[in-house]
């Protein structure tokens, strides 16, 4: 639906004559995109208050949406599921960084769970996604820009630990951990979550 939307919206743009027929694809997608992202956000703040999570589920945020947008990974094939999942991935996050969930697991295997994220995450981004297929000076333009976030995030998460800020400190554990995941998804092209 939303698709459909974004794509009437592309053709009464090229009708007027704002952009070129030839760039139906591209605007359609960017519009798609950007009502997704958007009802995501006001789900998942809904969903903080609601919680009473608000700055943690606003920081899951400004970690996962910088290093999802740049490493691409799995990508939901309905609208209404991905805003499913992305506000599950973030409930189940900010629940357990707020829980203690990983309080029990030694940090040595906490550090190696993070150093192996890492590892995928630089190996396997960026991802191409069905609806957009990256060229090689796009993959390496992404494959950078992916690498700078990534390490100030890890920098980020060793500053939360050490000043004692556990719960940001496991968003920023967890966050990498589902993107790894998502990359490994969307490696193997299996529709693990689609029906």
């Amino acid at each position: 639906m939303i698709a459909r939307l974004a794509g009437k919206f592309v053709s009464f743009q090229i009708s007027a004559g704002i952009i070129k027929e030839g760039d139906y694809n591209i605007y359609q997608y960017g519009y798609t995109m950007l009502v997704e992202i958007a009802l995501n956000l006001v789900v998942s703040v809904c969903l903080g208050i609601w919680l009473r999570q608000i700055k943690s589920i606003i920081f899951f945020f400004f970690i996962f949406l910088p290093l999802r947008s740049y490493c691409g990974g799995y990508h939901a094939n309905k609208a209404w599921k991905c805003v499913l999942l992305s506000n599950a991935v973030a409930f189940g996050v900010v629940e357990a960084a707020k829980s203690g969930a990983l309080d029990p697991v030694p940090q040595w295997v906490k550090y190696l769970g993070a150093v192996s994220c890492s590892i995928i995450i630089l190996c396997f981004s960026p991802a191409d996604n069905e609806n957009r297929k990256l060229g090689e000076r796009e993959r390496k333009v992404y494959r950078t820009y992916a690498t700078v976030v990534l390490v100030f995030e890890i920098l980020l998460e060793h500053v939360l630990l050490f000043t004692g800020n556990i719960d940001f400190y496991y968003i920023v554990l967890l966050s990498h951990a589902v993107q790894a995941i998502f990359l490994i998804c969307a490696s193997v092209k299996r529709p693990v979550f689609d029906g």
